[in-house]
């Protein structure tokens, strides 16, 4: 059995455990894709899981801007593909953990653009719908400081509008 074929039978392995648990399965865990991945509006979260006895040294792991490159030590690329979207790759990480019979490398993508869902990991893969995600809730300290001051912004206007108060001028110059 290739080392690929291996890694997608023990990622369907991980989604029935997922599943018999209660556990919805990372969106966009794809039927012929050797990983399953999950996301925020900030990063895409990819996990694979390899053989026991892996170690650190055998990752190969490299992020370009639009590209995604992961491999173990002496075998073929498990990913060498271009990626969906834009990632930073300075920002971008990988870990390895024990699970089970085997261990999980975790791949961390930073999104470049932070306010998009991605559809897949990489050009090619299974397509999820975007618009069936339920986002999680935000806290106003986790939106850029522009984006925070729209919405600090619209909540003063809803409070003065249900208060029957004026409401906050626009930041636009407006001529008489």
């Amino acid at each position: 059995m290739r080392l690929a074929e291996m890694l997608l039978e023990m990622a369907q392995l991980v989604s029935a455990e997922r599943a018999r648990a209660g556990r919805k399965p990372p969106s966009g865990a794809g039927a012929r894709a050797p990983y399953t991945w999950s996301q925020t509006l900030r990063d895409v979260t990819v996990l694979f899981l390899v053989p026991a006895g892996t170690r650190a040294k055998f990752v190969q792991c490299e992020f370009r801007a639009n590209h995604l490159r992961f491999a173990l030590s002496g075998q073929h690329p498990i990913i060498d593909a271009p990626l969906h979207a834009e990632v930073i790759p300075g920002e971008c990480f990988w870990q390895m953990e024990d699970k089970g019979a085997g261990r999980e490398v975790t791949l961390t993508l930073t999104k470049r653009n932070q306010q998009n869902w991605w559809a897949c990991v990489c050009q090619g893969d299974p397509l999820i719908d975007t618009s069936k995600i339920e986002p999680e809730n935000s806290k106003l300290s986790d939106l850029d400081s522009e984006t925070r001051a729209m919405v600090e912004k619209m909540m003063f206007d809803q409070q003065q509008k249900a208060r029957g108060c004026p409401q906050a001028r626009s930041s636009t110059n407006r001529t008489s």
